[in-house]
C-alpha cells in the first residue's frame, strides 16, 4: 500500500493495488482498511460473490467518510471484477455521491440505478494487495486537464439570438426547496379535485384524450395502460396539455397544468409511453409551454421545455444537451437505454426553463416513473428538493403515499391554415426591419435612460458594430432597455461596451418584447449554485509599489517551474544558464520551493542578476511537508497514525502532512518563512520578494486557517502576500457536526474572507465547482472571483496550463497551439492591471523536456501585440466578448467546461 488511509475526514487517502471484497450469503458490509472506512481509492475493485445467495439488492461496498470522497473507476487498469455470482443474476458497479455500491439483479427488468441505503452492517472481510508505484508523484500545483476544443475560425462569427432570460435578476441557483401546503392530520384529501375548465383560463378549446383517476399506486403497464377514460377520436390538433393533481400528507393539495406546441400528430402518443400502442421514446425539445399551478415557481408562459416520454430503462448520463443537466443525476436531461423487450423503468417527464430565471436550471413540471412492472411508482409536481433525492423524482417509490391522484392528457384542435405539427428544430426569429450595416451607437443616460439611434428601430442584424456608451451612466445595477422588440440576430463579436464605471459585470438578454443590458455587480454571486454561500465583502488593496511589472503590450506572463531531484550519487540537477534566462526575460513573476535553503536563494539571485525588477516567491506549503529536508524542522510535528503499533506518517504522495495542533510546528512555518524573505542583494533589494502559501482549504477559525493568516500579517509591507487562496468551490465547506446546515455545510464565501490579508490569488481548477455545479457555471464564478479581485487593486495569478505531465508528456506542439484558445480566452475577458497568465504542459525544465513544453514564450500568442482593453467583457448566452487594441476575444462557455476561444487579431 503506498499511502496509509487517515482517520481525519480532512484528508483524501488513496489507495493502489487490488481491493478484494469477500460477500457472504447475505452481502451485507462496508469496506474497510485498518478499520476506517475509505475516503478514496485507485484500486483494482475485485468482488468474489461465490458464497452470495440472498438474491437482487444493493450493497454498499465502500462508504465515504466526506462528501467529496470518491472512488475512482477509471483510474485503474484494468474494470472492477465480479466473480462467483450465481445463475440468473447480474451486477454492476455504480458509484454514488456517498460510496461505491454493488447492484445485483435478476436478468431481465433492472431499475435505473441502486437506491442509497441507510445504516448499512459493518462485515469487512477485505485484503489488499499493494501494487507498486510506477507513477512520478505530482508536484504542486496541479493544472486542471483541457479536452482539446475545434478550432473555430475567427471569421466570419457566428451569428446568434439573444437567449431569452427575465427582465428582472433572478439567481441562479439549485433548486430550492418549495414552500409546501400545511401537513394535513388525517389521510383524506385536504381539498376538493379541481374543475379544469374553470379554473384554468388556458384549458379553453381543449378536448380530453386520456385519464387516469386514480393513478394506481403500482401499475403494471407493460402490456398496456389501463385508462379510466380514453377519446382517440380527434381532428388534427396543434397544442398538447397534461394535467396533474396530487393529495397527499407530505406536500398536501398540489396540481399543476401544463400545455405545449404538440410534439406528435399521433394522438396516441400524447399519452403514457406504451410499446403496444406503438410509442417508443419521445425525448426531445418543446416550444410555447404554459404552466399554471399551485406550486410555486412553475407558473408562466410561452416557456421553453422538454419532454422525457419512454417506456424503458434509462441513466443519467445526458442525452439532448439540456444546460445544468447531470450526468450523475436523474433530471431533466438522461438517457434511454433500450433492450430487447421494449420494457423497463419507464418514464413520462415534462421539464420547463426556471420562469423566474429562464437561464438557469430547469424545473420538472411533473414526473410520473416506474410504471412497467407492478411496482410502487414514482409521482410528483415541481422539481423534488429532498436531500437525498433525485430532480426529476426517480426512485421515489412513492405512489402509496398520496389519498388522491389524478393524470389527464387534452389535446387542441388545429385552427385554420395551420401545418400539420412534426418534430423540427426551433428557427431564430426574424424581424422586418432593414439591417443595419453601420455601427449602432447606444448612448446611456445617467439613470439609464437610452437615447437610441436611431430612435426605436430595431434592426434584424447588426453586421458591423453596436457600440453602448456608459460614460455618463452612474445608476449602477439594474436593467437598461436597448431595444423593443421581439428578438434580433447579432454577431456577440460586434457589441463593444465602453466608459462604463468599474466593478460591474454585463449581461444582454430578451425578455417579452425587449432587448435589455443586465447590470450587476462583481460582488453579488447570488444567481450562482450555492451562491447564498457568499456573503460580505473585502476592501480595496491600498499599497502597490511592491507589485511586479505589468504591460498591456502583449499578454503578461507568470511562470511555475522545477527540476526533478537527482538520483542518489548524481550531481544536483539545476537550471542552465538559458534555462534562467528564458524564465527572466519572459515573465513577471515566479515562485519556487522544494529545494535546499541554498538553492531556492542562489536561483533567485541568478534571476535578477538578468532582470532585476523579477519578482520570485517562496512556494510554501501549509499542507504538507516535503521537497528537501530542512535541518530545523521536527518530524514529531507531523501527523501520524499507530498502526499493527507502529507510528505510520498521514501521507499523499510525497507529502507528509503537519500536525497543526502543535504550536511549535506553526511557529516553526511562519519562522522559516521570515527567515526567507530576510536576505537581501547587496542593493538592498531582497532576494525573495514574498510567499506564495499554497494549500490553504480550511474552515475559518482552524489552526490551519490561522496559521496562514499569522504569516500573511507578519511578511513586510514590501513582501508580496500571495496564496492559493480564492476558489470557486468552496461558497460552502463542511463544518463541525451540527452546524445546522445542509449536510453540515457552512458558507465559506469562496475563500474571499483571506483577501483582506492578502495581496492576491492564484486561481486553478477553475472548472472544479461545487459537486453539482456545472463545470461551465464553475469556471464563470471563478472568473468573477478574478475579475472582482483586480477591480479591487489586487494580483491574480490565472492558470491556463491544461495539465501537469512532468516528464513524458503525451502532447505534441500543435496539440499545444490548440489547447491554449479557451484558457487564453478566459484569461482576456478577466484580465486588469496586475493580472497575469500562465501556460505550460509541465513545471519540469529540461534535459527530460524540449523548452516548448514548460516554458511557452515563443508561442505566437505571446508575441502579438494586445493594447489596452477597450471595455469590459459582456456576456450574452453562453458567449463572453472583450475588445482591446489590436484583438477581439470569444469565450464559448461549454456546460462540461470544455470551452472555445476565438480570436481576430488586427
Amino acid at each position: 500500500m503506498k499511502d496509509t488511509p487517515s482517520v481525519s475526514a480532512d484528508v483524501d487517502s488513496e489507495m493502489h493495488g487490488i481491493l478484494t471484497y469477500v460477500l457472504g450469503p447475505s452481502g451485507a458490509g462496508l469496506v474497510t482498511v485498518n478499520g476506517h472506512l475509505l475516503i478514496g481509492a485507485h484500486a483494482r475493485l475485485v468482488v468474489n460473490a461465490s458464497a452470495y445467495s440472498s438474491g437482487a439488492t444493493t450493497i454498499p461496498l465502500v462508504k465515504y467518510i466526506t462528501k467529496t470522497g470518491s472512488f475512482d473507476l477509471t483510474d485503474v487498469d484494468t474494470a472492477p471484477v465480479v466473480t462467483g455470482l450465481a445463475a440468473g443474476l447480474i451486477s454492476q458497479i455504480k458509484t454514488l455521491s456517498d460510496g461505491v455500491y454493488l447492484e445485483i439483479l435478476h436478468d431481465g427488468v433492472t431499475p435505473p440505478s441502486p437506491p442509497p441505503l441507510a445504516n448499512p452492517t459493518l462485515v469487512p472481510t477485505v485484503t489488499v494487495t499493494p501494487a507498486p508505484q510506477t507513477t512520478a508523484p505530482v508536484d504542486h500545483p496541479t493544472p486542471r486537464p483541457v479536452t482539446p476544443v475545434p478550432f473555430i475560425p475567427p471569421t466570419p462569427a457566428p451569428i446568434l439570438p439573444v437567449t431569452p432570460a427575465p427582465q428582472t435578476i433572478a439567481p441562479v441557483a439549485p433548486p430550492s426547496p418549495r414552500p409546501v401546503t400545511p401537513i394535513p392530520t388525517t389521510a383524506t384529501p385536504t381539498s376538493a379535485p379541481i374543475d379544469v375548465v374553470a379554473t384554468i383560463s388556458d384549458s379553453e378549446g381543449y378536448a380530453l384524450v386520456y385519464e387516469l383517476d386514480p393513478i394506481p399506486a403500482q401499475p403494471n403497464f407493460a402490456t398496456g395502460v389501463a385508462y379510466t377514460r380514453k377519446n382517440l377520436d380527434h381532428p388534427p390538433f396543434s397544442r398538447v396539455a397534461y394535467f396533474i393533481e396530487l393529495d397527499g400528507v407530505e406536500f398536501g393539495h398540489q396540481w399543476a397544468w401544463v400545455s405545449m406546441d404538440a410534439f406528435t400528430d399521433n394522438v396516441a402518443f400524447t399519452g403514457v409511453p406504451c410499446p403496444s400502442c406503438g410509442q417508443g421514446t419521445i425525448q426531445r425539445s418543446v416550444t410555447n409551454v404554459n404552466v399554471v399551478s399551485n406550486v410555486p415557481e412553475l407558473d408562466g408562459t410561452s416557456l421553453a421545455g422538454n419532454i422525457e416520454f419512454w417506456p424503458l430503462n434509462y441513466a443519467p448520463d445526458t442525452s439532448i444537451g439540456v444546460a445544468y443537466a447531470f450526468d450523475d443525476l436523474y433530471d431533466s436531461d438522461d438517457t434511454a437505454v433500450p433492450n430487447t423487450s421494449g420494457i423497463g423503468y419507464g418514464s413520462m417527464q415534462v421539464h420547463i426553463e426556471n420562469p423566474s430565471n429562464r437561464s438557469g436550471p430547469r424545473q420538472t413540471v411533473f414526473a410520473f416513473n416506474r410504471f412497467n412492472k407492478g411496482l410502487t411508482a414514482d409521482l410528483g409536481i415541481g422539481t423534488n428538493t429532498k436531500v437525498d433525492g433525485q430532480p426529476d423524482w426517480t426512485l421515489s417509490y412513492n405512489a402509496n403515499t398520496y389519498t388522491m391522484s389524478k393524470l389527464q392528457v387534452y389535446v387542441k384542435e388545429q385552427g385554420p391554415g395551420l401545418p400539420t405539427v412534426s418534430p423540427a428544430p426551433t428557427v431564430l426569429l426574424q424581424t422586418s426591419s432593414p439591417v443595419s450595416s453601420t455601427k449602432t451607437v447606444i448612448t446611456l443616460g445617467a439613470s439609464g435612460v437610452d437615447t437610441i439611434s436611431p430612435d426605436k428601430v430595431c434592426p434584424s442584424q447588426v453586421t458591423e458594430e453596436l457600440l453602448i456608451d456608459g460614460s455618463a451612466y452612474t445608476a449602477g445595477v439594474g436593467t437598461v432597455i436597448l431595444y423593443q422588440c421581439t428578438s434580433f440576430e447579432f454577431d456577440p463579436m460586434k457589441i463593444k461596451l465602453i466608459d462604463f464605471p468599474e466593478g460591474l459585470w454585463f449581461e444582454i438578454m430578451s425578455s417579452n418584447n425587449d432587448v435589455n443590458l443586465v447590470i450587476k455587480s462583481l460582488t453579488d454571486y447570488s444567481e450562482y449554485y450555492g451562491g447564498d454561500g457568499y456573503s460580505g465583502d473585502y476592501p480595496f488593496q491600498t499599497s502597490q509599489e511592491h507589485y511586479p511589472d505589468f504591460s498591456w503590450d502583449r499578454v503578461s506572463k507568470w511562470v511555475s517551474y522545477r527540476k526533478i531531484p537527482a538520483k542518489f550519487g548524481k550531481p544536483k540537477n539545476k537550471f542552465t544558464p538559458e534555462e534562467i534566462e528564458w524564465i527572466a526575460n519572459n515573465n513577471y513573476m515566479s515562485w519556487y520551493g522544494l529545494d535546499t535553503v541554498e538553492y531556492i536563494l542562489e536561483l533567485a539571485k541568478d534571476i535578477k542578476k538578468i532582470n532585476p525588477k523579477y519578482k520570485q516567491l517562496l512556494y510554501w506549503n501549509s499542507y504538507g511537508y516535503w521537497g528537501e529536508k530542512i535541518d530545523t524542522f521536527n518530524e514529531d510535528w507531523l501527523k501520524y497514525e499507530i498502526i499493527n503499533g507502529q507510528r505510520v506518517h498521514v501521507t499523499k504522495g510525497q507529502r507528509r502532512f503537519y500536525n497543526h495542533s502543535i504550536p511549535e510546528m506553526r511557529q516553526w512555518w511562519i519562522d522559516h518563512a521570515l527567515s526567507m524573505i530576510s536576505h537581501k542583494l547587496i542593493n538592498g533589494d531582497r532576494v525573495i520578494n514574498g510567499v506564495f502559501s499554497d494549500a490553504t482549504r480550511s474552515n475559518i477559525g482552524t489552526d490551519h486557517s490561522n496559521m496562514i493568516e499569522q504569516l500573511q500579517n507578519a511578511l513586510p509591507a514590501d513582501c508580496i502576500k500571495m496564496g492559493n487562496f480564492l476558489r470557486q468551490r468552496d461558497s460552502y465547506r463542511k463544518g463541525p457536526p451540527g452546524s445546522g446546515y445542509l449536510h453540515d455545510l457552512v458558507p465559506h464565501n469562496g475563500n474571499r474572507w483571506r483577501m483582506p490579508y492578502a495581496d492576491g490569488s492564484y486561481l486553478e481548477n477553475v472548472h472544479d465547482g461545487a459537486k453539482l455545479q456545472p463545470k461551465g457555471e464553475a469556471g464563470i464564478v471563478s472568473m468573477q472571483l478574478a475579475r472582482e479581485a483586480l477591480w479591487k487593486g489586487k494580483i491574480i495569478f490565472w492558470n491556463g496550463a491544461p495539465f501537469n505531465c512532468l516528464t513524458d508528456c503525451d502532447v505534441t506542439e500543435a496539440d499545444m497551439r490548440e489547447y491554449i484558445k479557451p484558457t487564453l480566452a478566459e484569461y482576456l475577458i478577466i484580465v486588469e492591471k496586475y493580472g497575469y497568465y500562465n501556460f505550460l504542459a509541465s513545471t519540469v525544465a529540461g534535459p527530460d523536456n524540449p523548452r516548448w513544453i514548460w516554458e511557452t514564450s515563443e508561442m505566437e500568442e505571446f508575441n502579438r501585440s494586445l493594447g489596452q482593453p477597450q471595455g469590459p467583457p459582456v456576456r450574452v448566452g453562453n458567449k463572453f466578448t472583450r475588445h482591446f487594441e489590436h484583438v477581439s476575444v470569444m469565450l464559448t462557455v461549454g456546460n462540461d467546461g470544455v470551452n472555445e476561444g476565438t480570436f481576430e487579431w488586427a
